[in-house]
């Protein structure tokens, strides 16, 4: 009896541990066959110390599991908290980046001011001159602004052909440009603006290029000398402020092919150039602006 009774509990372990290695035994299984067998092993004690055994097994097989489920789960856990923590550096670092964009677009729109007042400073300048000027001479039309933003002159105005001895009306165009440049130089304002102010001689093609380049430079010249010596108004002391050059035929504004297109190419221009450091000053305090830690970081890699 004890060894009949010792094989059918030594055939239903081996039977349980299969079922368990197949995930196929349930806790309602092992009650089950306890019960059915429960007349075999009574009296045995061998057999009952087999299935004490096999309960222990199953329960400590049973926390194995639940020990490795937990570690699961508290991996995940750590995975979401990681997660978690990017999620609200990343809104934090977007937030940060908005209030950037906010200020930046705010000092751009402040910069676009600066500059356009600056633009704005020179053309009304050039249309003051250009008004003085006609106003002398009757004609507004003899003087104009070209599309480079300069004060364009007539050459015809000023000289003879071939020449660049300024004549009697060029004297009077050039006294009153001398007094609205005098006017507009006496004003500091304006003035910490100008870096130069250019005279430069341009001349039609016509004729030996090395000698329309001496003929441009003498009559620039022969206007600066006249301005700041004869134009009335006293510019010598603003002598710093102005230069002459001479560019021949290099620089057309219209065919050469027409004697109307010539005449426009025989030209005096004045223009107003300002000072880098009048832009410099706007750009660097733009630059002097605070990044977000996120665009230093990406500036420097």
């Amino acid at each position: 009896m004890r060894k009949r009774g010792l094989i059918l509990v030594c055939v239903l372990t081996a039977l349980f541990l299969a079922g368990c290695a197949a995930g196929e035994v349930s806790q309602e299984d092992i009650d089950t066959v306890l019960q059915r067998y429960e007349d075999v092993i009574q009296g045995d004690p061998l057999a009952q110390k087999v299935i004490e055994g096999l309960q222990e097994n199953t329960i400590m097989e049973q926390l194995a599991a639940i020990e490795e489920q937990l570690a699961a789960i508290a991996e995940q856990q750590a995975k979401i908290a990681e997660q978690a923590a990017s999620i609200t550096a990343q809104q934090a670092t977007i937030s940060q980046q908005a209030a950037y964009i906010v200020t930046t677009d705010a000092e751009l729109t402040a910069m676009r001011s600066q500059m356009e007042n600056i633009a704005g400073i020179r053309m009304e300048i050039l249309r003051r001159m250009q008004a003085s000027i006609g106003q002398s001479l009757g004609d507004a039309s003899k003087v104009s602004i070209g599309d480079n933003g300069n004060l364009v002159l007539s050459d015809g105005l000023l000289f003879e052909t071939g020449k660049y001895s300024i004549n009697s009306e060029g004297e009077s165009m050039l006294n009153s440009l001398a007094t609205a440049l005098g006017t507009f130089l006496d004003d500091p304002e304006n003035r910490q603006y100008v870096d130069s102010i250019v005279i430069s001689g341009h001349a039609d093609s016509t004729g030996n290029a090395q000698d329309n380049r001496t003929l441009s430079s003498s009559r620039a010249n022969a206007v600066l000398g006249y301005l700041l010596e004869s134009g009335g108004y006293g510019l010598q002391r603003y002598s710093s402020c102005f230069c002459a050059a001479g560019y021949g035929d290099t620089r057309p504004v219209a065919s050469n092919d027409t004697e109307e297109g010539r005449a426009q190419n025989r030209r005096i221009e004045i223009s107003i150039v300002l000072k880098d450091d009048s832009i410099m000053d706007i750009v660097n305090n733009y630059l002097e602006l605070d990044l977000p830690a996120a665009a230093q970081a990406e500036v420097q890699g």
